[in-house]
């Protein structure tokens, strides 16, 4: 479960690229007009902007904008041109908010200084709910049929939700117990290791039960990996290793997926490379990065070209960063394999940002993400 909650946020900035092309909210204009003027259209315009119900006959509107007038007289917003709501605005916020602050949280390594930008992330992103959750409000309110019921003030949502308020408490178990990721229940540890004792809980609670089933399992996990494989079923599987990037068969699969628009598995090298990773050992398909990016919801795309042909990587050379490659989305969702000018954004391992060492340099570097443009 955790896995793909995290999987989403970390897919959501390319995912939700394509709302910012969405038609903006219409501006809305107060009539320079007194108000008891005003017709039905005019009356629904204004109450709409304020986010109140705009339904109902013309007196009733018509009473609904005095009263208002008449709560706000002393901070009346002036005549003249005011934004819509701007929820997809909102969207795209949280949206980044959102995964500014899982990049702080899934770092393996803290200090006080990341623990104080955690903290900020946290409360940026807590902003973010609350605006876009107050828009949400105020559109159910102007949808609602109900227009007898008098209007309620706006709640809190963020504030009345266990998982909300309790993010506010990461930042101190971070400073009590380090990185969030060693309390983390994905893969084998925390929760999902009762798979493993499920099937050793016989007979009923009795006496020490759980720690005799959980002695048992320690000990056939523990010579499961010493043993040669066989026929006989084991209690425990052996834990598998965390796989980190695809291998491919040979380069023409790279090049393949590459003239098909698809996503694209790559590495890092510590000399700066970037390669596709094949099945043979040490092999790989180098990918390059034209200088120049364009940016869409804050997420920088690359022109990249595909050698066309196999290299070895140095001994030497380790892997530094493990990333999946993103064509740029199109109005119908991925690119045609027609397409000549396709763009790619890099989504890194451990949530960091790729970005360009400078603008017209095609070396790239990775940070943790931040709300600065």
């Amino acid at each position: 479960m955790s896995e793909n909650f995290l999987a989403l946020p970390r897919f959501s900035r390319w995912l939700l690229s394509l709302l910012c092309h969405l038609k903006k909210d219409d501006t809305y204009v107060e009539p320079n007009l007194p108000y008891t003027t005003w017709n039905l259209t005019e009356l629904k315009g204004w109450l709409k902007s304020k986010g109140m119900i705009d339904r109902g006959r013309k007196a009733e509107l018509l009473l609904r904008v005095a009263q208002e007038k008449e709560k706000n007289i002393a901070s009346e917003i002036p005549r003249g041109t005011m934004e819509g709501t701007g929820h997809t605005t909102a969207v795209l916020h949280v949206s980044k908010a959102l995964s500014v602050m899982l990049g702080h949280l899934m770092q393996k390594t803290v200090n006080n200084n990341h623990i104080e930008r955690t903290t900020y992330a946290i409360k940026q992103f807590l902003s973010a709910y609350h605006t876009l959750d107050q828009d949400l409000q105020a559109m159910a309110k102007q949808t609602s049929s109900n227009t007898s019921v008098p209007d309620t003030p706006m709640s809190y949502g963020w504030l009345t939700s266990y998982n909300f308020s309790c993010l506010m408490n990461l930042p101190w178990t971070m400073k009590t117990y380090g990185p969030i990721t060693n309390l983390w229940e994905g893969g084998q540890m925390g929760e999902k290791y009762s798979q493993q004792l499920k099937p050793r809980l016989k007979g009923g609670l009795k006496g020490n039960l759980h720690v005799n089933a959980l002695t048992h399992v320690l000990k056939q996990d523990s010579m499961s990996k010493n043993q040669l494989p066989n026929n006989g079923w084991l209690w425990v599987k052996p834990m598998q290793c965390e796989r980190k990037n695809k291998c491919y068969n040979n380069a023409i699969d790279v090049i393949t997926l590459y003239n098909q628009r698809q996503p694209l598995s790559v590495v890092f090298f510590s000399d700066g490379r970037c390669g596709a990773m094949l099945r043979q050992e040490n092999e790989y398909v180098e990918i390059t990065f034209d200088p120049g990016t364009a940016r869409v919801h804050e997420l920088h795309y690359w022109s990249i070209a595909i050698a066309d042909t196999i290299r070895i990587k140095p001994d030497e050379t380790g892997i530094t960063n493990y990333c999946i490659l993103l064509p740029k989305l199109c109005k119908n969702g991925l690119p045609q394999p027609t397409e000549l000018d396709v763009r790619y954004t890099i989504l890194e391992s451990t949530w960091l940002d790729a970005k360009p060492i400078s603008r017209n340099s095609p070396g790239i570097h990775f940070v943790i993400p931040t709300t600065e443009t």
